[in-house]
């Protein structure tokens, strides 16, 4: 809550969308324009359906149509630098671009270059095969949400305030037709994945359960409405004693509505795009997240109805390694380990059994360990499958 209201950039005056009523409206708008424009730039009736002068059409559509945008990965050897100045910088690009030539052209994410749609992973999806009833409906809106990191309210010295985190995390389409615990579900969060079970005395036990198998409520702050996750009896109304709060009338806030999660889609919403809202679960890991884009679903996108939400970025986090060897990557954390100055540890599977175990395999040392889950280890390392997961 008191991440929301410190955003000083006022969001009253921006107009609100009805996600069926811009379906609706643009439902309309399409049936006045050519079914394909790509089809009828030379046809004259372009320039009266758009209200353009047919020559401006066709500049922008030079300059601006489909065959204009490729992948970086497509254009990266096409790249030229301009000799005309003789500044050091250039000569940097320069090696940088003969390097990329020979290594082969690696994305990077960073404030320079910011995330954007993985186009080879909606080419996969739309060569998916699928039965005719799970085809979209048209007209339908997809809907782009962009999540940023969790805000801790405190940093770890519990003194100095943690300052709200303002890159990309992960980024989701969605349609119309999607329930919000849909979009829920896909949300990847280290959080969820909280140690929970002590496997020191059988290290090959698998991890039955995580945070996110005991603590399945959170809610999202859209538009003051807390929609929450009510789907299971031992779930808990997270924000009941938020309206009870802001219903004193000396707090200058709300009033606030609350609604179930999963009896609401995302065309029932009234949104503003660019706005910041709020997911929060496990109790106090907030998430801000915008609308950043709406549109109606084209021939670009996949369609079928079943494949949506679609993760289409997730930023990569940095591999931790073993704090023995420092090769392998980690499988095991441990508390109170008296085998290793810090606490907590990292181990790979090879370390860790070597410092904790005899040739018996019998437990040495009173300590507590716990199956090592992050990003990398969690989601599926094959490129296609940690976006539908």
């Amino acid at each position: 809550m008191d991440n929301l209201n410190s955003q000083t950039f006022d969001y009253t005056n921006l107009p609100k969308i009805r996600i069926k009523d811009f379906i609706k409206d643009m439902k309309i708008a399409k049936e006045k324009l050519p079914l394909d424009i790509n089809e009828l730039v030379d046809n004259t009736s372009l320039e009266r359906a758009l209200n353009i002068p047919f020559k401006i059409f066709k500049e922008i559509h030079k300059k601006c149509g489909p065959h204009v945008f490729k992948n970086s990965k497509d254009n990266i050897n096409e790249r030229k630098i301009d000799d005309t100045y003789n500044l050091t910088i250039l000569e940097f690009q320069k090696k940088e671009i003969e390097k990329k030539k020979l290594n082969g052209f690696k994305s990077k994410t960073s404030a320079r270059n910011p995330p954007t749609k993985d186009f080879e992973l909606i080419e996969y999806l739309k060569e998916l095969k699928y039965p005719a009833q799970q085809k979209i409906r048209h007209p339908e809106a997809i809907l782009t949400i962009t999540f940023y990191p969790p805000n801790q309210i405190y940093s770890q010295s519990h003194i100095y305030p943690c300052q709200i985190a303002t890159h990309v995390d992960q980024k989701f389409d969605v349609i119309g037709l999607n329930l919000l615990t849909s979009l829920k579900d896909k949300i990847y969060c280290n959080s969820d994945y909280g140690l929970c079970e002590d496997i020191s005395e059988d290290p090959e036990k698998p991890a039955s359960y995580f945070t996110k198998d005991i603590f399945k409520s959170g809610f999202f702050l859209i538009e003051n409405t807390f929609y929450n996750d009510m789907r299971q009896n031992s779930n808990v109304d997270y924000s009941e004693i938020i309206i009870k709060w802001t219903s004193d009338p000396s707090i200058k806030s709300g009033p606030y509505l609350s609604q179930t999660m999963e009896s609401t889609k995302f065309d029932d919403l009234e949104i503003v795009l660019g706005k910041p809202y709020m997911y929060l679960h496990q109790g106090d890991c907030q998430h801000l997240f915008i609308f950043s884009d709406l549109r109606l679903i084209n021939r670009f996108d996949p369609h079928n109805e079943l494949l949506y939400p679609i993760r289409t970025f997730i930023v990569s986090e940095k591999l931790k390694y073993c704090y023995v060897c420092g090769l392998n990557p980690t499988k095991y954390i441990t508390f109170n380990d008296p085998h290793v100055p810090d606490e907590p540890s990292l181990f790979c599977k090879e370390c860790y059994m070597c410092l904790h175990y005899n040739n018996e395999r019998k437990k040495v040392g009173n300590f507590k360990a716990y199956h090592y889950k992050d990003r990398n280890t969690t989601l599926n390392t094959r490129r296609f499958s940690t976006f539908l997961k």
